[in-house]
């Protein structure tokens, strides 16, 4: 089994905490001078979505991509007044255990199996709601991330984490076609820097989040033959009150 690392057990304020302590610093410091501060400790709300069901899926084409089916995790939904700094995943997967190509295995080239997410924006009297996000609502037209690749033809299950902070994330709109919607698509053949990690860049992900922004776990397989067992997954939003 493999170990959690240790900044995994730092301390996760929740909005409560980080509005409590903007009324304590109110009393001391000018109120321009408080968002300076808490984005510099990164001082952020942590918003916490998981689920530990077993999932299997299997490469078909009887079951779209965007199907509900293929949904194993949906977080809660961004705070409102929010703006999401950090999103950090952790998906313990493996795919079939076996595989016919030698090169590859062991290693995250040419795998068919994978992670996508999704963006779902939520209908404004449900942001005003607060209310849960909801599996059944339309998910096709939600923009989607090539996460992380499953190793190819591994037994084991392996735990992986992604983090996409702000500070990572290219500003130029030309550079996150790669990362989205057409780089899905041909996920199994993932860009020079994927075969290192597995993961994608997740380029453009955090300007798409926005209050009431929920996200989409996809699993995913292409080709026969190919499946993607999920054991767990984490969804962590860390978000400036």
């Amino acid at each position: 089994m493999d170990s959690v690392p240790a900044h995994w057990h730092r301390m996760r304020r929740t909005v409560h905490d980080v509005l409590r302590t903007r009324c304590i610093l109110l009393r001391f410091i000018p109120p321009e001078l408080i968002d300076i501060i808490l984005e510099l400790a990164e001082y952020w709300a942590c918003v916490m979505s998981n689920r530990s069901t077993q999932m299997l899926v299997k490469a078909s084409t009887e079951t779209e991509p965007t199907s509900e089916q293929n949904i194993y995790l949906q977080s809660a939904r961004v705070p409102r007044g929010s703006r999401v700094r950090r999103v950090t995943f952790r998906v313990r997967s493996c795919d079939q255990g076996k595989s016919n190509n030698a090169k590859c295995r062991g290693t995250y080239k040419g795998t068919s199996s994978w992670f996508e997410v999704g963006v779902v924006e939520a209908p404004q009297e449900l942001v005003a709601s607060n209310s849960e996000p909801d599996l059944t609502s339309n998910q096709s037209h939600s923009r989607r991330w090539f996460l992380q690749s499953n190793i190819h033809g591994a037994r084991y299950r392996k735990l992986h984490e992604v983090v996409w902070s702000v500070y990572d994330q290219v500003t130029d709109p030309a550079s996150t076609l790669d990362e989205s919607d057409g780089a899905v698509k041909n996920a199994p053949n993932p860009d020079p820097n994927r075969l290192t990690t597995g993961s994608g860049s997740g380029r453009g992900f955090l300007e798409n989040l926005h209050p009431g922004s929920s996200i989409s776990l996809y699993a995913q397989a292409k080709y026969p033959g190919w499946e993607n067992h999920v054991f767990s997954a984490e969804i962590e939003m860390e978000c400036f009150l």
